[in-house]
């Protein structure tokens, strides 16, 4: 039995594709995948190759959804047992690093977009300001970051250059 990582996102598992290869690598590096994700209305039964869990959350989007979801994964998260967390994109960062932090156990932030700059943050500025203040927290606290792209790299690099110093990128 290899040790435990949790996998953090905030869809419902099933269908995200980059999230299963990495779990794939991952369980082929000896480490044991535990998915968590959350549950929708209209999820279909968890049709996964790996453990995980769906945590129920009652708001599908807004701020609700993203307040009951970090409170949800952070309870989660505290109830078992890991040896590291894998966090993937921003709105699943504060939990893992928390959660971390108290395990004294490794974080990896996966970025699969430059979240504070995605289409569905155009012409909300509250919102972005929101996402914008929990990366400039995070993200220079971050050991670990991986991105889908040079592009995006680069971008968290010329924002953070001096807490990317010693992160890799992959």
């Amino acid at each position: 039995m290899g040790k435990r990582i949790a996998v953090l996102v905030s869809n419902d598992l099933n269908h995200d594709q980059r999230v299963l290869k990495t779990c794939e690598t991952l369980a082929s590096l000896g480490w044991e995948p535990y998915i968590i994700g959350r549950e929708m209305r209209d999820s279909a039964e968890l049709q996964i190759p790996f453990k995980g869990h769906r945590v129920r959350l009652p708001f599908e989007r807004g701020l609700g959804f993203y307040a009951a979801l970090q409170l949800a994964l952070v309870r989660t998260l505290s109830g078992q047992s890991f040896d590291a967390i894998w966090s993937n994109d921003l709105d699943t960062l504060l939990p893992g690093y928390l959660v971390s932090r108290s395990k004294k156990i490794p974080l990896v932030y996966d970025s699969h977009e430059y979240f504070t700059e995605a289409a569905g943050l155009t012409g909300r500025p509250f919102q972005r300001g929101v996402w914008l203040m929990l990366e400039r927290l995070l993200f220079p606290r971050v050991r670990s970051v991986i991105t889908v792209n040079h592009g995006i790299a680069e971008a968290y690099a010329d924002r953070y250059p001096t807490a990317l110093g010693g992160t890799p990128f992959v």
